[in-house]
Parts: structure tokens; sequence; C-alpha cells
């Protein structure tokens, strides 16, 4: 190619306000450090004039932290085809407190069924995680 073609399209294509002489690599390099720096939480620390900034910190480090989320439902298999709603919900509450349906405050007792409608002996209880009901069933 031609130095003064490719002068000429130097010119064409100039930004404003842009220096073309610059090498992009430490402008980008900066920028990830910058972002990275935003990104990492550096603590604060209480002083005389504001006690509450250890409990703002604690605060923020909460909400950077996604909530944890618990599984608290039980899937059974190879139960009789003759078992029911009522039946799963009276054996499995001994055991913890089962959830409740936010729309219908039904106990969350799913049973599955298979193409015909007949019950495939699956069921899955949604139970409520209460740390402070500890129930066995030797207690029965």
């Amino acid at each position: 190619m031609d130095e003064a073609l490719a002068e000429q399209q130097r010119e064409a294509y100039k930004v404003p306000g842009v220096d073309d002489e610059t090498d992009v690599n430490p402008i980008k390099k900066r920028k990830a450090a910058e972002a990275e720096n935003v990104s990492q939480h550096t603590p604060t620390f209480a002083t005389a004039h504001s006690p509450t900034s250890l409990q703002d910190n604690a605060k923020k480090q909460k909400a950077d932290k996604p909530k944890e989320r618990v599984n608290t439902a039980v899937y059974i298999s190879s139960l009789p085809e003759d078992v029911d709603q009522d039946e799963l919900h009276d054996v499995f509450s001994r055991y913890g407190v089962i959830a409740e349906g936010i729309d219908d405050n039904l106990p969350r007792v799913k049973m599955y069924y298979n193409e015909k409608g007949d019950f495939n002996g699956d069921a899955l209880i949604g139970s409520s995680p209460d740390p402070d009901y500890t129930s066995h069933p030797a207690d029965d």
C-alpha cells in the first residue's frame, strides 16, 4: 500500500480527541484493574466519629453475598399405589413441618402420575426449614 494513501486513510478516519499513537493495552489493563478494585470490598473501620461504620460494612458484605437457597423438599419413590396425600402428610409431619402453598395454604405434597393418570409411586414433600424442630421416629 502506498504511504500517501495510508496517511489519507488515517486522516479520513481520525477522531477528534483520540491519540492514535497511544498504546491501547495499558489503558485496558488500567481499566480492568480499576474495575477489580471497585468490585473488591475493602473494610472500613469504626472511628470515634463513625461508630456505625462496622455495622454498615457488615450490611454491605451481606448484600454482596447472594442468599444461599436451602433445599427443603424430600423426594420419595417406591410408594404403594394406594397411598394418598393425607396419609403422606400424616406420616411425614412427624419428622418436620410440612410447608403450605402460598396461594391455597394446602400442604405441599405432590404426587406424580403416569400418562394414564395412575399414581406411579413417587411424591415430593415440601418441608419448612425449622432448625428448632428435631423430631425423630424414636420420639413417637
